[in-house]
């Protein structure tokens, strides 16, 4: 069979259907992103994260923006950090 690619034009943020953990290395629904594993999964419908757990980028935007990653880049902007990476050591 040949080859097929499927590309998406908007990227998306894909989890895994139980909450990543060490302590029991052989789960994969921990440890495994993949839909057609994650299905198989006790917790997949009760802890899922947006629909098939998989967040547009727009859904992984808002988040970034509800969480205190937002309010820590202006906290860096405030000492002198500069966007591109431009905040250096003051003299």
């Amino acid at each position: 069979a040949p080859l097929c690619v499927w590309m998406w034009r908007e990227p998306y943020l894909r989890f895994c259907a139980e909450e990543y953990a060490l302590d029991d290395v052989s789960n994969v629904f921990r440890h495994l992103s993949n839909n057609a594993v994650a299905a198989h999964s006790p917790a997949h419908a009760a802890q899922a994260m947006g629909e098939g757990n998989m967040w547009r980028l727009e859904n992984f935007k808002a988040f970034l923006r509800s969480t205190r990653a937002e309010r820590a880049r202006g906290r860096a902007e405030a000492r002198g950090g500069r966007e591109g990476g431009g905040g250096g050591l003051e003299s």
